[in-house]
């Protein structure tokens, strides 16, 4: 899922209806990175988040060989 987040200065985010549509609701654990942030959703395996990071990546490769194509 590829959607826009919202960040104010005093530590309030936004992130929209159909994150919570797609069960991030309650607490949930965050991994903070240099330039990522990973939102776990909570009750999710962290076995399952590893496979959902090794896909995230994939995709990561296909946005940047079509934005090297694209240039």
């Amino acid at each position: 899922m590829l959607t826009k987040v919202k960040f104010y200065p005093g530590g309030h985010t936004y992130f929209g209806k159909n994150v919570a549509n797609e069960g991030y609701i309650g607490d949930a654990d965050i991994l903070a990175g240099v330039a990522t942030l990973v939102i776990i959703k909570p009750g999710t395996m962290l076995e399952d988040v590893k496979r959902s990071l090794e896909i995230t990546l994939l995709e990561l490769e296909l946005r940047i060989d079509q934005e090297l194509t694209t240039k």
